[in-house]
């Protein structure tokens, strides 16, 4: 895999947490929710610059 296809690959993760972490937040889920089975620690604050 080439560095570009390993970055690319980060960044689709990362949106699909984001996207994950903005529904259980819609759902009024606790934020240390586990999501797509990791825990997800972020706080409100760092949610916010979704």
């Amino acid at each position: 895999m080439s560095i570009s296809d390993a970055i690319y690959n980060n960044m689709l993760e990362e949106k699909k947490q984001a996207v994950l972490r903005n529904e259980y937040k819609s759902i009024r889920a606790c934020p240390l929710k586990e999501v797509n089975g990791r825990v997800d620690n972020y706080t409100e604050d760092k949610l916010k610059h979704y």
